[in-house]
């Protein structure tokens, strides 16, 4: 077919032509009904799943990842109007002088003194006229105008009528075939004054050749240059190279990243299957959504992966350099940030505009694939790992041919850590401690337990009468297991050695908790049975003690409520019975109650009572700062404990100093239970 030549000079009246007609394509809503449907449709769908996902977890992870992409959809809507706003300021500079347009079955070659230009007929949306002008659409910034002045007016129809030919076959072609052919001589009754073609026509590359090409324009689309999809070679064996080149780099990475002593585990491979098949899915959708007839995955993943080994290299060289926990997330962050721009701008490149429903569709890939694949599936992509060491991970077949004799040997432990303990005062309220971390596989709660022994003792004197039941998978010498029966024995021999008439037991239980079966109890593969709110009221009753304060921080708690209550009983939860409590994260040194009630107000509270009104404050004020259901601690405390307590203790003369049995007598009693 025979090219298209117009030479022509745009002047201000074009300008403000071209600006009225790119303002009537925004305010067109029958040609972006179906975009600000699907858009808003994608939008809800996102903030939904990214809501649910925050709530469900109650953690910072999913308030702080819906946050992020709020900001972000906010960033994509800055960015059009900063466009817009711009568009104005600076396409004047571009737009007036002399320009010759060379059209024909490829696409347009832009021609001026001092700068030249091709846009490929999948790059133009469209082909539009007004009465002045033809005007070939990009995106809803960017349209080439033609004034139709410079075209013989017997001619117009015939070559808007040519190139809306060329635009509907080239747009079904696939962009392996981007060869540039020479130019004809231009038909002399559609020209204006005739100027000689430049020769475009470029030698078709190899494979190595397109391959470095590739990687050279993936670069200038990371670095936020002008790149088009004409400046990649499309096929399936770049497309191929791309993956193996990618996974030869994330294989490098991870190996250089991992500690000494690590080993290979092939399933990481399985992992990066389903993140290819997640990248091949987004990419297809945001191609199936686009305008036009045009579906091109394949362009899409060329362009696109052209980008990720510059990308994989730079955030490979970063995350493994010693960085701050900080700097480290900021890094991160950024590299989110960066690859769905580029990802934005890969879909630019191919199609040549992007739309409402590719946004959600890139930030879902970027963000929401990870975010499912490592947290809730735990896909975890790394191929080396350290062994798991019997400190680190005990092997549940080594508990199983042990167990029996760990089991058996915790009743003379318990004894021998009891009888280290201090005996009771006469005349004086002592107060004895126990502690009881059910939970193994997480050190918070041995953490919690050992924190709350280290108050109680400096508060309350109960220092030398303390004893701890701890399940810890990497240590199980240092302190007797946290067991059913363990408690059951503990309670009894400190029974034996309390004055039960007037000493007061505080024990704290700490762990996960479940509206069933009570007290999470965990330690490697032994066999053990969840502590049960009435394994706590047996045991107790069993061993005889009269003045009780129990605390128990573990979701759920409040069922301790009711099978405790009496009227020597005094029960701190750290939840309702039906509501979770927070922060038993691997990470963290007490549970969000630990850290309110036994570091922040236990201390310096009058009264265990007025501390536990502190906590009740703080834990609702963190609760709804962290957009958290909240969890509701309770208080029960009996009658006669209260009244008994708060009544002078008798005191013996020979069994403490003047003064101190005093202190350690009334005062102590009421200001804990006052």
């Amino acid at each position: 077919m025979t090219p298209v030549v117009i030479s022509t000079e745009l002047t201000d009246q074009d300008w403000r032509e071209a600006r009225q007609f790119i303002q009537r394509r925004w305010l067109d809503l029958k040609a972006s009904r179906r975009d600000r449907v699907l858009g808003s449709v994608g939008v809800a769908i996102l903030v939904f799943l990214f809501g649910v996902l925050s709530r469900a977890n109650g953690k910072n992870t999913g308030s702080m990842l819906l946050a992020g992409v709020v900001l972000g959809l906010c960033a994509y809507a800055l960015t059009h109007w900063f466009r817009a706003g711009r568009f104005a300021a600076i396409q004047p500079r571009l737009f007036y002088g002399p320009v010759r347009y060379e059209l024909d079955e490829q696409g347009l070659r832009s021609i001026r003194p001092d700068m030249r230009g091709f846009a490929d007929w999948k790059v133009i949306e469209k082909i539009d006229e007004t009465a002045t002008a033809v005007y070939l659409v990009c995106d809803l910034y960017t349209s080439y105008p033609i004034p139709k002045r410079s075209i013989d007016p017997a001619n117009v129809a015939a070559v808007v009528a040519q190139l809306r030919a060329w635009h509907a076959e080239r747009t079904r072609t696939s962009l392996e075939a981007t060869e540039v052919r020479e130019s004809e001589p231009p038909s002399a009754s559609v020209t204006a004054p005739e100027q000689s073609t430049p020769e475009l026509a470029p030698s078709r590359a190899g494979f190595l050749r397109g391959l470095l090409g590739n990687l050279r324009a993936g670069f200038r689309l990371l670095t936020f240059r002008r790149v088009a999809a004409s400046d990649f070679a499309i096929s399936f064996e770049q497309l191929g190279a791309l993956v193996i080149l990618i996974g030869a780099l994330l294989l490098a990475a991870d190996w250089l990243s991992a500690d000494d002593g690590s080993i290979f585990d092939a399933y990481g491979f399985y992992a990066w299957a389903c993140y290819a098949v997640a990248g091949l899915a987004a990419c297809a959708l945001v191609a199936r959504f686009r305008t036009g007839d045009a579906r091109d995955t394949r362009s899409l993943l060329v362009v696109w992966l052209s980008s990720l080994p510059t990308f994989a290299l730079v955030s490979a060289i970063l995350l493994t350099l010693p960085l701050p926990d900080s700097v480290v997330w900021i890094v991160v962050a950024a590299f989110w940030i960066l690859l769905m721009a580029t990802s934005e701008r890969a879909v630019i490149a191919v199609f040549g505009h992007r739309r409402l429903i590719s946004t959600v569709l890139v930030t879902l890939a970027v963000i929401g694939v990870p975010y499912v694949f490592q947290l809730q599936f735990h896909l975890d992509p790394h191929l080396w790992y350290l062994p798991d060491t019997e400190a680190d991970a005990p092997d549940d077949n080594r508990d199983a041919g042990d167990a029996e004799s760990l089991l058996f040997d915790q009743q003379n432990r318990i004894a021998d850590a009891v009888d280290k303990i201090a005996p009771q005062r006469p005349g004086v309220v002592d107060t004895f401690f126990v502690g009881f971390a059910g939970d193994g596989e997480q050190r918070i709660f041995r953490n919690e337990a050992l924190f709350a022994e280290s108050v109680f003792a400096k508060k309350f004197g109960s220092g030398e009468r303390s004893l701890e039941l701890i399940n810890d998978e990497r240590d199980r010498d240092t302190y007797p297991l946290a067991t059913v029966t363990g408690l059951r024995s503990a309670l009894g021999l400190i029974g034996d050695r309390m004055n039960k008439d007037e000493d007061v037991l505080v024990l704290l239980l700490t762990s996960h908790g479940s509206h069933e079966s009570g007290i999470y109890v965990k330690n490697g593969g032994l066999p053990l049975v969840d502590l049960q709110p009435e394994d706590v009221r047996s045991a107790l009753d069993d061993a005889g003690i009269k003045w009780r304060v129990v605390i128990v921080s573990a979701c759920y708690a409040g069922i301790f409520i009711e099978p405790l209550q009496s009227a020597n009983t005094l029960v701190i939860t750290a939840a309702d019975a039906d509501h979770t409590s927070f922060g038993c994260a691997d990470d963290r040194e007490l549970t969000y109650f630990g850290e309110a009630f036994l570091r922040d107000a236990l201390p310096g509270a009058p009264s265990i009572e007025a501390a536990y009104e502190k906590a009740k404050n703080l834990i609702a004020a963190r609760e709804r700062a962290e957009k958290l259901t909240p969890s509701h601690p309770q208080l029960s405390a009996g009658d006669a404990i209260r009244r008994k307590l708060m009544s002078p203790a008798t005191t013996g003369s020979t069994a403490a100093p003047s003064g101190r049995a005093t202190r350690d007598g009334y005062s102590l009693t009421a200001s804990i239970f006052q």
